[in-house]
């Protein structure tokens, strides 16, 4: 969908915030070429890029990016959405965190954080215009965190930023508090679930394990940004990921946030969480694996608590950058560091191996046992370059070997992480 360049504000958010893309995984296919934000184009909260171009992707293809559903205009906004006894929308459950214990608000300066309260505070009530006299950068850094930070706000829609402005996906106010009851009708059940485990550990991985099974990665329907799409459609890209994780997170009380960048091709979010005061990154999106054929049983932990230097500009780039259509850029926040390695998972199921005969025999035993199941995924993690590159070069060998095994096995693919030493096996029937 095409959209003439706003006279209003050309300064919009870039590709680095959150683009459907959310491409640069091995896993994932159809990722788009990352985009430079020129003078001629603009970009909506997402970081989804707005031109008159016909080509406006960087390989000539139609922007995939944009989602297709309309909103109200500010009009429509000012006489549908003014709030009354009647019509604010409730908040959203059992969520109580503190918005000035955000990691993300504490950085801000005293000016940007009272933007950041009348952003939040008109948003919550649904209305449309905040007034305020900020300059457009001061706008789109605050905006952007609030819109990054605060996933109880599903119905925010991203789709043009303007200063002072906010607009928001077509529902009426009953109509979010349905979608609300909806969200916190599966959140909680999720939440209670897993507060019944002993560390936060498990309760993160609980998390993890069931948005990767749940949801199918989709960028083409209107809340696939939200936690909505998460919670209730089972449909999202990496935005509704990571909000969804740190919304869960909210609910049980386990610091997080959600951090934008960008992959290899284009855009993308995940998240930093805390646990015992250590800070650790997770990308359930990554975790995900985007197949041909959709299965309910594939699950990676490849992206399941590690370090910056693991990740950071290797797979993970332009960490909390955003750039405008002048060129200039902005950062959002410096997360903080990922140094730990206590709680990897690899480390903590067992599955980080300082040999290549361990390695082996583990994968073997793994890839067996997973084919008797019909399970799909089977990985293994190495502590040594030497021991990884031998078994890397060493994958038709394990692809015969399981396919002697058990006849079952139709086919095997596999992929492997240079950074992190991983081998991943997935094995179809």
């Amino acid at each position: 969908m095409k959209k003439k360049l706003s006279a209003v504000l050309a300064l919009l958010l870039s590709a680095a915030i959150m683009c459907t893309a959310c491409g640069g995984d091995k896993n994932k296919t159809d990722d788009d070429t990352p985009v430079v934000i020129t003078a001629a184009s603009e970009t909506d909260a997402e970081g989804n890029v707005v031109t008159t171009a016909p080509d406006s992707s960087a390989d000539g293809s139609e922007n995939s990016d944009e989602t297709t559903v309309p909103t109200r205009s500010e009009e429509e906004n000012q006489q549908l959405l003014v709030p009354t006894e009647t019509t604010v929308p409730e908040e959203l459950g059992t969520v109580t965190v503190d918005i000035s214990t955000r990691y993300a608000y504490d950085t801000l300066s005293d000016a940007e954080k009272q933007l950041y309260n009348q952003i939040f505070d008109a948003a919550k009530v649904l209305q449309w215009k905040v007034d305020t006299n900020v300059d457009d950068e001061t706008w789109i850094k605050v905006f952007g965190l609030v819109y990054t930070q605060e996933p109880q706000l599903f119905y925010v829609n991203g789709g043009k930023v303007r200063n002072g402005k906010i607009a928001y996906q077509n529902v009426t106010n009953d109509q979010v508090k349905t979608m609300t009851a909806e969200i916190n009708q599966v959140a909680d059940k999720l939440v209670a679930e897993a507060n019944q485990l002993p560390t936060v550990y498990d309760k993160l991985l609980y998390f993890h394990d069931w948005l990767v099974l749940n949801c199918s990665y989709e960028d083409q329907t209107e809340f696939c940004k939200t936690i909505y799409g998460a919670l209730v459609e089972k449909k999202i890209q990496c935005a509704g990921y990571a909000k969804t994780m740190q919304y869960l997170c909210d609910k049980a009380g386990i610091p997080s946030m959600v951090i934008t960048g960008a992959g290899e091709k284009a855009s993308h979010a995940w998240n930093v969480v805390n646990i015992d005061g250590e800070w650790y990154n997770l990308d359930s999106t990554w975790d995900d694996p985007i197949l041909k054929t959709q299965v309910d049983n594939n699950l990676s932990h490849r992206y399941f608590l590690v370090k910056d230097s693991e990740i950071h500009n290797i797979s993970h780039f332009s960490i909390n950058e955003i750039t405008l259509s002048t060129g200039a850029k902005i950062k959002y926040f410096d997360p903080p560091a990922c140094t730990a390695d206590k709680y990897n998972y690899f480390t903590m199921s067992g599955k980080l191996y300082a040999d290549q005969a361990s390695a082996e025999a583990a994968l073997k035993e793994g890839m067996k046992a997973a084919a008797d199941k019909k399970e799909r995924c089977v990985e293994v993690r190495l502590s040594s370059a030497d021991a990884y590159n031998a078994m890397k070069n060493n994958l038709k060998a394990y692809s015969s070997w399981i396919k002697e095994q058990n006849s079952s096995v139709t086919s095997v693919s596999a992929v492997t992480d240079d950074s992190l030493y991983i081998i991943q096996i997935d094995l179809a029937y």
